[in-house]
């Protein structure tokens, strides 16, 4: 069973993770407050034990009194739209709350970002030692997003001392996000990606690792992924066979294969003595 030390949490950003940490926190006992742009998912989130919050994160007069009484902060944004603008949801969203936690006494932040932040290509292993050189542009923002996190906190310092931990998450999959759906459209189509290697999180494991940093100092990086990143053809071609669906045709992809990047998850199972309910995503 999940527990946990905080009493008061707010949620900023109650979409797919932030909702599934919620609930959890709430089943155990927690004080949940949870942020949502959307007035029609108030009742949503009252059914799931959050207290939901309407507002844009851009205010942060009203985030800062949400936080009056909060003792930790988990940030879980993601665009709103297909297309939205990555600098306003990402390094504004987090300088928005550095503004909104000043004063409040929160002491606790919890960050979800994203291995896009790395740029490997060549099928290597990567850990939170590895280069962070982004591949793209919204890679590039992500990235000053969590420096800009991990920096502002630690600005805090003396008696308002706050930690921060950013936690990189691959492809999540979960109830309600079925990535073999995305699977079976591709069935009988070509396709030239089959070397690159893909790299899964279910969100229960996304939760129970959450839950575990709101009661453990850490300040700083760790990545999230399952045990077993697999290439895109093997797991492919598995998820249709057991459907039944015709084979993908994988064809050569005419000049330097993209074989991606293969995440480690070492240091946070170290850090928070971690077992993983789902340590492959054998679907």
């Amino acid at each position: 069973m999940y527990t946990t030390s905080c009493e008061k949490v707010a949620i900023v950003g109650c979409g797919y993770v932030g909702s599934a940490l919620g609930s959890a926190l709430a089943r155990v006992g927690a004080d949940v407050v949870g942020t949502t742009t959307s007035p029609h998912r108030t009742a949503e989130l009252r059914a799931i034990g959050i207290r939901p919050l309407v507002l844009e994160h851009a205010d942060v007069r009203r985030l800062h009194e949400a936080l009056a009484d909060r003792e930790a902060v988990c940030l879980t944004v993601a665009p709103k739209r297909r297309g939205q603008d990555y600098r306003e949801v990402y390094p504004a969203g987090v300088r928005n709350l550095l503004a909104a936690v000043a004063g409040t006494p929160v002491r606790r932040i919890i960050y979800t970002s994203s291995t896009r932040v790395y740029g490997q290509n060549d099928g290597s292993w990567v850990d939170e030692r590895s280069p962070t050189e982004p591949a793209d542009e919204n890679g590039r923002i992500l990235l000053e997003a969590e420096r800009a996190l991990l920096d502002g906190a630690a600005a805090f310092g003396g008696d308002a001392h706050v930690t921060a931990s950013v936690v990189r998450l691959v492809g999540i999959y979960g109830p309600g996000r079925d990535p073999t759906l995305r699977i079976r459209a591709a069935a009988g189509t070509e396709r030239t990606d089959g070397d690159a290697n893909v790299n899964l999180i279910h969100v229960e494991d996304i939760v129970a690792a959450l839950l575990t940093l709101l009661t453990v100092p850490h300040h700083g990086i760790l990545n999230l992924a399952d045990d077993q990143p697999e290439q895109r053809r093997a797991y492919y071609d598995r998820v249709l066979s057991r459907a039944g669906l015709p084979p993908i045709r994988w064809a050569s992809p005419g000049g330097p294969p993209v074989l991606g990047k293969r995440i480690r998850n070492d240091a946070i199972k170290r850090t928070l003595n971690l077992a993983l309910r789902h340590p492959t995503h054998d679907l």
